[in-house]
């Protein structure tokens, strides 16, 4: 496990480069090793349908460009068969001379019987025997891919959701990260650091991690919101009209054609999925900032960053000018490149400004913005006293440890090599999220605030729940759906009571319902007269709808998958991959969940997929 050696002296980027990547890749080979010798799959077994696999592709393909050709030299056939028919046709209706009559009726009828012959003697044939080759190979390649597919069923059945978690915390006790986000940790941002977790309706937490930097909280939550944006709907006419023209004395008349277009502005809902880190910490508790990327791009060369940053003086000038003036304590740092690239321009507390970003804090931020590869400067932070909001663009693409995306691999090489760059790439997602925060030294020397949660009354976080639910709507997206729902869904829980271990929340529904509408626009024309244009746009109505779950956790095998209760009328959802061993299920409405029905869940549940009952 590699440990930071002193946090004053620490530097986010070359602790990364140096020994915790080397550390990291280290562990994840190991891992895979290990995973490789439990599956214990036949590798030369898998090379050999693998080679099959691609042989019978290869043979699909040829036979597909094949068949293409030959259909082309049908239509072809049909062609000069229709045309020999209509030259045949000519010949016989048309008062022409008789040799060019008995010419063309000769060649017409060549044609079109010569076409005939081919078409069904030889193409016909043709193209029934390719297709028959054709769903041959197609059927044997299926069946092989499914062989191959099936192979590797072994090793997709060790990955379990606690792989990466284990990965990280194997590799360095910077960073360590929690198996869940508990209820305690939440409050505890919101009491110490004020952090509002109950996001509004337009933003949903569809997946969460948590964990500790230096005994100091962060929470890690993947977005789906949206928000509604300007649409410009387009209509169009086409008019006509009778325009007179005068040529070489005489008068004329012409039908003049044009295609009028109108526009009708309108709102449409937009969904985009973001990401956050959430970090508390003590330090500088009275000072308050927001920063966004500076321009700096990772191929952006020292002259292109030299030109930024004279740029960025000269902003740097006026704003310690202008609040001179207005008696504010805005005051430029020494250090202008750090100031103009991090940009920190609304900064509330110089003095702890200061404070926060020492001489190292800023070189380690030059760094992480100036940094080549990964990402570069694609980060956002704003600081709210207490309480640190970190967002980067590559973070909401890369986020999820969610192995069923190699579920459909057949090829057992591949899957090693592409799993093991899938870890690597986590893991700098992750570590990027989080490095400019790491990249503030006092931040790793200022302990946590002590906090005494009390009685909390639920066992599932609000996060980890409304995170669960959209993994239930995965599945039964009907069941949170209101009926008039046009658009995607915007989930949102609200924790009501427990019953048992078991958690009972409300989860209502947010969409749009969608109503065509006509807007008539006069446009126009070039004749001076104006004429209706209709646009066509759509009003979009909110529409809500609330459910009931329940939701617990247990501590499931690893095979443990779909769960249907039918027996209760509950439909139960978990995925011990993605969703971290809870187990969620649907309550009719007007129907009471009681302990006696928890009772049974309970049963039902671990005498299924429990480890130890």
């Amino acid at each position: 496990m590699i440990s930071r050696k002193d946090p004053l002296s620490f530097d986010p980027i070359d602790f990364y480069k140096g020994p915790l990547k080397a550390e990291y890749d280290k562990n994840a080979a190991e891992f895979l090793n290990a995973l490789v010798r439990v599956a214990n799959i036949d590798e030369a077994a898998n090379r050999k349908i693998v080679a099959e696999i691609n042989r019978l592709k290869k043979k699909i393909e040829d036979t597909q460009k094949t068949l293409v050709g030959f259909k082309f030299l049908l239509a072809l056939c049909i062609f000069l068969l229709v045309a020999g028919v209509v030259m045949a046709i000519v010949g016989i209706c048309l008062d022409l001379e008789i040799l060019t009559k008995i010419f063309l009726i000769a060649i017409g009828a060549v044609v079109a019987i010569g076409m005939v012959l081919l078409i069904f003697l030889v193409i016909n044939k043709k193209i029934k025997n390719l297709n028959s080759i054709f769903e041959k190979h197609q059927a044997a390649y299926y069946q092989a891919l499914n062989q191959g597919i099936a192979m590797l069923n072994p090793f997709r059945q060790l990955l379990t959701y606690k792989d990466f978690i284990r990965l990280v915390n194997r590799t360095t006790d910077v960073i360590k990260l929690d198996e869940e986000l508990k209820p305690q940790k939440l409050l505890m941002l919101h009491s110490l650091y004020n952090y509002n977790y109950r996001y509004n309706q337009n933003v949903s937490v569809c997946s969460v991690q948590s964990g500790d930097i230096s005994s100091n909280p962060f929470i890690r939550v993947k977005l789906f919101a949206t928000e509604m944006v300007n649409f410009t709907y387009v209509g169009s006419r086409t008019v006509s009209w009778a325009e007179t023209y005068h040529s070489n004395g005489r008068t004329y008349t012409r039908t003049v054609s044009q295609t009028l277009t109108a526009t009708v502005v309108k709102p449409v809902p937009k969904y985009y999925f973001d990401s956050a880190v959430i970090y508390g910490n003590e330090a500088a508790p009275d000072l308050s900032f927001t920063r966004r990327p500076s321009g700096v791009e990772t191929d952006s060369t020292e002259k292109q960053i030299d030109n930024l940053v004279k740029k960025g003086e000269k902003q740097l000038e006026k704003l310690t000018e202008k609040a001179t003036k207005q008696g504010r304590g805005f005051q430029a740092l020494t250090n202008s490149e750090f100031d103009v690239l991090f940009g920190a321009f609304n900064r509330d507390n110089e003095v702890q400004y200061r404070l926060l970003f020492t001489p190292l804090a800023q070189q380690n931020m030059v760094e992480i913005i100036t940094a080549k590869e990964p990402y570069g400067d694609d980060f956002y932070f704003r600081k709210d006293k207490k309480l640190n909001i970190v967002s980067t663009l590559h973070g909401k693409d890369m986020f999820d440890y969610d192995p069923t995306i190699f579920n459909l691999y057949y090829d057992y090489d591949l899957l090693k090599k592409d799993y093991l760059a899938y870890l690597k790439n986590l893991f700098g997602s992750l570590y990027f999220d989080l490095a400019p925060i790491l990249a503030i030294p006092l931040y790793q020397t200022t302990d946590a605030g002590l906090y005494n949660p009390g009685e909390i009354l639920n066992h599932v976080s609000t996060l980890e729940a409304e995170s669960f639910v959209n993994e239930m709507a995965k599945v039964a997206d009907l069941v949170f759906r209101p009926q008039e729902a046009a658009e995607k869904l915007i989930l949102k829980v609200n924790y009501q009571n427990s019953v048992g271990e078991t958690d009972i929340f409300d989860v209502v529904a947010y969409s749009y319902q969608k109503i065509p509408n006509v807007t008539v626009v006069p446009v126009m024309a070039n004749n001076g007269r104006l004429y209706d244009v209709a646009v066509n746009w759509f009003d979009f109505i909110p529409v809500n709808k609330t459910s009931r779950v329940g939701i617990r956790q247990f501590d499931l095998r690893d095979d443990a998958t779909l769960v249907r209760d039918d027996s209760q009328g509950n439909e139960v959802l978990q995925s011990s991959i993605r969703n971290k061993n809870f187990v969620g299920f649907y309550i009719e409405e007007g129907k009471e969940y009681t302990q006696q029905d928890d009772n049974y869940f309970v049963k039902y549940i671990k005498d299924r997929f429990v480890k130890n009952k």
